[in-house]
C-alpha cells in the first residue's frame, strides 16, 4: 500500500504536496492542512533499526523544542513483509538549506556571513540549554529564509537528551557518517554499533567547520560547491579555537562562541557605520 493511502487513514484532513527528501531510513514529505492551508513536514521512518533507536530520540527532541505536532505508527507491506514505520508530523520552516543558499547567493559581505554564523551558534546554544545534543550539525541542517532573515535548525534524527551532567555527554551506538566528524569519532568509522561518547565539545567542532564553510574555506575535495571564499581573520581565529583536534576539552564552549561572535559583530557594524565626523569651529 502506498504511503499516501496509509496517511489518509491516520491524518484525515491533510494532503501530501510533495516528497522533499528520500534517504536510507526515511522519507520526508511536505503536507498541507486542507482546512486552513497550514504547511507541515511529515517524516516517515521505515528502517527497522532506526525505528527502534532513532525515531524515539527525534520525537523527544522535537517535543522538547515545541516542534512536534503528532507522532504515530503505521504498518507498511513491502514484498510480503510487514514493516512498522514511525510517522513524525512537525512544523515546517520556510526557506532553503543554508548550504544551497550560500552556494547560489554570491556575496562578499562580511557582515552577512558573520550574522549567519552568529545565528547558527545561537541555535546550538538554545538546544544545549535544553540539554539536547543535535549530533549532526552541518550547513545542510540549517534552513535559511532570506525574506525574513530567519535561520532554523532541522533533522534531529541523531539527537539525544542528556539527563545527567551535560558536559560529560552520553554514550550512544555509532551508526553513521556525519558531514563533519570530530577526530574523536573517526576510529568508529566502519564499526556500526560501536559505543561512542558524544559531548558538547564534539558539537562545537561540527559548528566550527560549519562556520568554516560559511567563509568558503571548507575542504574543496568534499564540497563541489561552497560560498565564495572570504578572508576574515578574526572569525578564522575563533574557528581555530572551536576545531582543536588533539584535545577536545580545550575547545571553546558554546557560550564563549556566542559572546565572541556578538563582540565581533558589534566591531564590524561599527567599522561599517563610523560616527559622523564632528566639525569643530
Amino acid at each position: 500500500m502506498k504511503i499516501c493511502d496509509l496517511l489518509k487513514k491516520n491524518l484525515p484532513g491533510y494532503e501530501i504536496i510533495s516528497l522533499m527528501e528520500f534517504g536510507g531510513s526515511s522519507e520526508v514529505y511536505k503536507i498541507v492542512n486542507k482546512h486552513n492551508g497550514e504547511l507541515f513536514v511529515l517524516k516517515v521512518v521505515t528502517h527497522q533499526r532506526v525505528v527502534a533507536k532513532e525515531a524515539s530520540n527525534e520525537i523527544k527532541a522535537l517535543e522538547t523544542l515545541g516542534l512536534l505536532v503528532k507522532s504515530f505508527e503505521i504498518d507498511i507491506v513491502n514484498e510480503n513483509e510487514t514493516l512498522k514505520a514511525v510517522c513524525i508530523l512537525m512544523k515546517l520552516y520556510p526557506g532553503i538549506r543554508l548550504d544551497l543558499y550560500l552556494a547560489e547567493h554570491k556575496s562578499y559581505d562580511r557582515l552577512e556571513r558573520l550574522e549567519l554564523a552568529l545565528k547558527c551558534a545561537q541555535l546550538v546554544q538554545n538546544i544545549h540549554e535544553k540539554s539536547l545534543l543535535h549530533n549532526d550539525i552541518s550547513p545542510s541542517n540549517f534552513i535559511y529564509d532570506s525574506l525574513t532573515n530567519n535561520l532554523n535548525i532541522i533533522d534531529f534524527g541523531w539527537s539525544r537528551q542528556v539527563d545527567g551532567d551535560f558536559s560529560k555527554g552520553l554514550e550512544i551506538h555509532y551508526w553513521g557518517w556525519r558531514w563533519f566528524n570530530p577526530p574523536e569519532y573517526l576510529h568508529y568509522k566502519g564499526i556500526p554499533g560501536g559505543i561512542l561518547t558524544i559531548k558538547p565539545n564534539s558539537e562545537i567542532y561540527m559548528l566550527g567547520h560549519t562556520l568554516k564553510y560559511l567563509l568558503g574555506q571548507a575542504d574543496p575535495s568534499r564540497f563541489k560547491e561552497q560560498p565564495d571564499r572570504l578572508e576574515f581573520k578574526e572569525l578564522e581565529d575563533l574557528i581555530e579555537q572551536m576545531t582543536i583536534e588533539s584535545s577536545p576539552e580545550k575547545r571553546i564552549n558554546i557560550h564563549e562562541v556566542v559572546t565572541k561572535l556578538n563582540t565581533l559583530m558589534a566591531s564590524v557594524q561599527q567599522a561599517n557605520n563610523p560616527p559622523p565626523a564632528r566639525c569643530l569651529i
